[in-house]
């Protein structure tokens, strides 16, 4: 039943769109917490099950105002050239003459980004450069900065809020 309700939570929280939900998620909180007191029986799970649903709700559109009002949110949605330093969260996927990978932005033209993830996808030599990479490496990379479109949109749900077409790698250190 609190799974179903932790599912449900989530995919309303998703309808209902990004918003801080912070009043949502103190309400869910206490009635989670208020559950602990109440006796054995039908109450207490009833009264557990809408302090999940209430919770995943806000958890929900919270990360959703996280993604929606992010440091990278108006260059992404200018399609604005950049040069990003970042680790790489996985190794690298791809093809010969293709590569992407999921990368925590940590600066974006000298200011932090505030660790959001991106997608960065090459072609070319920098993919074939990128391909020997692997996760945990930090990068300098330039390209433009992207909505995530089509099957790529997929990745929200790893927190990403954008694709960075890659140009160059200038530079990069391994994991330490």
């Amino acid at each position: 039943m609190l799974a179903a309700a932790a599912v449900a939570g989530a995919r309303l929280g998703e309808h209902l769109g990004a918003d801080p939900a912070l009043a949502v998620l103190v309400v869910g909180a206490l009635g989670a917490g208020g559950s602990l007191f109440a006796g054995q029986g039908p109450a207490r799970l009833t009264i557990a099950t809408i302090a999940v649903l209430l919770v995943a709700t806000a958890t929900m559109q919270r990360a959703l105002d996280g993604q929606e009002h992010s440091p990278l949110a108006h260059a992404t949605s200018t399609r604005a050239a950049a040069r990003i330093t970042a680790t790489l969260t996985g190794d690298p996927d791809g093809e010969r003459y293709y590569a992407e990978v999921l990368a925590r932005v940590d600066r974006i033209g000298g200011r932090s980004a505030g660790h959001r993830t991106v997608l960065v996808t090459a072609g070319g030599d920098a993919a074939q450069r990128l391909r020997l990479l692997e996760s945990g490496d930090e990068i300098e990379v330039s390209g433009w900065l992207q909505p995530l479109t089509g099957y790529d949109r997929r990745l929200r749900w790893r927190h990403a809020v954008a694709a960075l077409d890659a140009v160059e790698l200038t530079s990069f250190e391994p994991a330490r």
